[in-house]
């Protein structure tokens, strides 16, 4: 990890201003967090100037220079960047960390580890979804036989009426034509 430092920023339009809040602090006359919300225009003022922990790079080069240069709990001159007057307090910092042979072979290790261990999960997986065997044991003669029931159950005796009449009219259309047929045999 590269090295890092943890800061809050009062930014002011003017140098005279940076330079009277500046005062003010060395002074003990106030605290940096509650300076900065009531006099920073920057976008951290609400949450007291905190700019959380960055890296070389991320901020502009005079910013920046400024709060690497900085111990912790140290606040830095009147610094002029391209957005106006900043006064910077270094809350932390963290120096640049590389690991050991032993730590980054342990690392490597372990993530080897964890891939080798979800590859044959995976290939378990895979496998007994090939060899399964899926039986559905859902006997569909019952529930054929249950509709079928529902059904006779749920005709109601004006159907029942229904299929009556509708037989008997054509049980006379029957006799009607019969006895018509009947009629031109004996012309």
């Amino acid at each position: 990890e590269p090295e890092q430092v943890h800061a809050r920023h009062i930014l002011v339009e003017t140098e005279e201003e940076a330079n009277n809040l500046l005062l003010q602090l060395k002074e003990g006359l106030t605290d940096f967090a509650e300076l900065a919300k009531e006099k920073s225009i920057g976008p951290s003022a609400p949450s007291g100037g905190d700019l959380g922990f960055f890296a070389r790079g991320q901020m502009v080069k005079e910013f920046e220079d400024a709060a690497f240069s900085l111990e912790p709990g140290k606040i830095s001159g009147v610094v002029q960047t391209q957005f106006g007057y900043h006064i910077i307090k270094c809350e932390e910092k963290k120096e640049e960390y590389s690991p050991t042979f032993e730590e980054a072979k342990e690392r490597i290790s372990n993530i080897l580890k964890y891939q080798r261990e979800n590859e044959a999960i995976t290939a378990f997986t895979s496998k007994l979804r090939e060899e399964a065997v899926i039986v559905f044991n859902y006997d569909f003669d019952a529930e054929i036989e249950s509709l079928k029931s529902s059904e006779e159950e749920s005709q109601t005796p004006e159907s029942t009426e229904q299929v009556t009449s509708e037989e008997e009219t054509t049980s006379e259309e029957t006799t009607e034509t019969d006895e018509i047929n009947d009629t031109s045999k004996n012309d």
